[in-house]
């Protein structure tokens, strides 16, 4: 049987990870919102799944602001990125019920 990493070695893998996907998570934001207003279509900011991968990338810059300052234990940290990663999972669960992907071709 095959040992687990220790806790530092998976604090490292969090970091990275959340490290990577932050940027694209952030470039997709970017495009949601250029999309919406180039298309003047300014009720698709008040869409579930606008508003959860808001939040998400909200929480993950404030997870590197306090990372940064060095404010909080790592459990309170991976605390936050479980919590951020729990919006993206809400955000793409919301596919269904969301406007923002519904392609009417007007």
């Amino acid at each position: 049987m095959r040992r687990l990493p220790s806790l530092e070695v998976i604090g490292k893998y969090m970091d990275g990870a959340t490290l990577i996907g932050t940027p694209l998570l952030g470039v997709s934001v970017m495009l949601a919102v250029l999309s919406i207003v180039a298309e003047r279509r300014w009720i698709l900011l008040l869409d579930l799944k606008v508003i959860s991968t808001g939040l998400a990338i909200a929480i993950y810059v404030g997870y590197f602001v306090s990372k940064r300052r060095k404010q909080f234990s790592t459990i309170i940290m991976a605390r936050w990125t479980l919590i951020g990663y729990g919006f993206v999972i809400i955000s793409f669960l919301s596919n269904a019920y969301s406007a923002f992907h519904r392609w009417t071709g007007e």
